[in-house]
């Protein structure tokens, strides 16, 4: 599952996904940024969305064999995944170019491996 994501979000950061248009970081976090108060409404739908995309790593990692039943490990690689797929994102954003970090499988699967 892990590699689909990272593989997904390289593809979506070298511009090769035409329905996404050209790469320009994540939508939610740009706005978020234009509006920094917590309580403001916009600010709260990136949030939302935020959450809704931990949710959706979760549940896809609750239903794999290794993390069936643990659910405390689950919760924390889904957050782990997250970190790492917002840090791509921003950091491909920050300096124009695609991030190679989490493009090598074997390191994503070591790491991975490591913490469940």
């Amino acid at each position: 599952m892990a590699d689909a994501l990272f593989s997904a979000l390289s593809a979506w950061i070298d511009n090769k996904v035409s329905e996404l248009g050209p790469f320009n970081g994540c939508f939610f976090i740009n706005t978020a940024a234009e509006f920094p108060h917590s309580e403001h409404p916009i600010a709260m739908l990136c949030k939302a969305h935020k959450e809704s995309v931990l949710q959706l790593l979760f549940d896809k990692l609750s239903h794999t064999e290794q993390l069936k039943g643990q659910l405390e490990k689950t919760i924390q690689l889904a957050q782990l995944l997250m970190t790492l797929k917002e840090g791509m994102i921003c950091q491909a954003r920050v300096t124009h170019s695609s991030n190679t970090l989490m493009q090598d499988p074997v390191l994503l699967r070591q790491l991975i491996a490591s913490s469940i």
